[in-house]
């Protein structure tokens, strides 16, 4: 009885509260809202430049701490030596270290991108010097700049479409909700009549986890929790605000005690 009454803590289960709420988001709007192939395809024709990918170089690299080593690296270069076997004789470079990759000419320091995005393929640049130390770079492919389809971009562009409809919705349906609710209406009707999900929740504590300590994913994000447990039984939350793509109202319609 003793250990009991000392560790009361460990054998008192938590506060469980039962909850009706409706979830306005972005992301549960943007679902509902259809998107034209016009409405795709004027986007697409607006905003030509965003689906264009410019021309990307495939380099390997050798990168030395001086310049002497450099210029002695490129001398064997020039004699027609492997790139890599150079790399290995005079900066302990295997063949995957000296992969720079495949990159656009933004992507590489300026000092190094003006001559690397000149080379013909299979050339070389003379010892460059950068912040890094020193560098030869070989071009080993190059792939060409090229326009995106409309098609290949059309599911992103109506996702988009969509997401920015939905964010554009979202305060005039909150205003919609809060002016229902102001007049009266309880929260089923005001789902009812603005055509929004009433979801209920059974049973979960203040860590959004039932009794059974699974966590309940689908609930609303930022203070919903704090406020549903802060509400007394029997009443409605305000309409509050989840960052700036959401907003919550929650009715407390029942409270299990610890």
């Amino acid at each position: 009885i003793q250990f009991h009454k000392s560790n009361e803590k460990k054998f008192t289960s938590p506060e469980y509260r039962k909850l009706t709420y409706i979830n306005l988001s972005t992301s549960e709007l943007s679902k509902e809202i259809a998107v034209s192939d016009q409405a795709v395809a004027e986007a697409y024709e607006e905003n030509l430049g965003e689906f264009s990918e410019p021309e990307r170089r495939d380099f390997q690299q050798i990168r030395f701490e001086d310049e002497d080593t450099a210029k002695q690296a490129h001398s064997q270069l020039k004699k027609g030596i492997d790139f890599v076997t150079v790399a290995k004789d005079f900066a302990n470079m295997n063949a995957e270290a000296t992969n720079l990759g495949n990159m656009k000419k933004t992507e590489l320091m300026p000092v190094l991108a003006k001559a690397a995005f000149s080379l013909a393929i299979n050339d070389f640049t003379i010892p460059l010097k950068s912040v890094l130390g020193w560098h030869i770079l070989r071009l080993k492919g190059i792939t060409p700049a090229r326009q995106k389809s409309l098609a290949e971009v059309k599911p992103n562009l109506k996702k988009q479409i969509a997401d920015e409809l939905a964010f554009d919705s979202l305060y005039k349906l909150a205003n919609q909700l809060e002016d229902e609710l102001g007049g009266g209406a309880s929260l089923e009707e005001a789902a009812q009549s603005l055509n929004l999900s009433l979801i209920s929740q059974d049973k979960v504590d203040n860590m959004g986890r039932t009794p059974e300590g699974k966590m309940i994913n689908n609930l609303p994000g930022g203070a919903f929790l704090k406020v549903a447990f802060s509400t007394n039984v029997g009443k409605e939350s305000f309409l509050t605000e989840i960052g700036d793509d959401g907003y919550f109202i929650v009715r407390v319609d029942n409270v299990i005690e610890p």
